[in-house]
């Protein structure tokens, strides 16, 4: 049988798609994708750091990529030893977290006393538009006002999440009436000290670069939300 022109019938969800830092170690940097850079789905480079100027020149500016934050749910992540290749459990609440017989609390100083062995993170379901001179409609799937968009999440853990709590913060003040949905970000990386360890590592950097208009905020509901009916 010949099967008709346009049929499409399956139960299947579109997996979900990450947005993932570049560090000196892993599989993206063993890829070849520079130190820093946001990479989307492991397959997408958009963003990438400022490479190091030429003696005599300033180093070459690099644009940040553009997001729209849906939403952010908090969680309670397990501490794992990197490499290890076990997978942290993850609770939703801490209350859950305590319950498992986790400890969340720093133990006073020289008490001899655990360390906590998890902590809260972030997950941030976004829309990241498509970079100029990309045209991927693999991953950038949804048009809105003429500019297409890729779905993906973002999971701010460890050093990350108290990088991107306070800007999100100050967001649901500045944006609570309208959603955080109304705000536009600019989002690059930078090299952070991690004095624990005197090493450093990549972080996410937000900030708000504008507001919505009213009309743009319901052209995005109407894409979103009519992609989930």
């Amino acid at each position: 049988a010949i099967a008709r022109p346009g049929d499409v019938r399956f139960t299947a969800h579109l997996k979900p798609i990450y947005l993932n830092i570049v560090h000196g170690v892993g599989a993206l940097s063993e890829a070849g994708y520079p130190k820093g850079a946001l990479v989307l789905d492991k397959e997408v480079e958009i963003y990438s750091p400022p490479r190091p100027a030429k003696p005599g020149e300033a180093p070459a500016k690099e644009e940040p990529a553009i997001a729209t934050i849906l939403s952010v749910q908090e969680f309670w992540k397990e501490e794992v030893k990197y490499g290890s290749g076990t997978i942290p459990r993850t609770w939703p609440t801490k209350a859950e977290a305590l319950a498992a017989g986790m400890t969340t609390e720093y133990p006073p100083w020289n008490s001899g006393l655990p360390m906590p062995n998890v902590r809260p993170a972030l997950s941030l379901k976004m829309l990241v538009r498509e970079p100029e001179g990309v045209q991927d409609r693999g991953h950038f799937l949804l048009n809105i006002g003429g500019t297409w968009w890729a779905p993906c999440t973002l999971i701010a853990d460890k050093t990350a999440y108290g990088e991107v709590v306070d800007p999100i913060t100050r967001a649901t003040y500045t944006h609570g009436s309208t959603g955080i949905h109304s705000a536009t970000w600019a989002l690059s990386t930078r090299s952070k000290l991690i004095k624990s360890t005197s090493n450093f590592t990549f972080v996410p950097v937000f900030r708000i670069i504008g507001t919505k208009t009213p009309a743009e905020v319901q052209q995005l509901l109407d894409v979103v939300e009519g992609r989930r009916q």
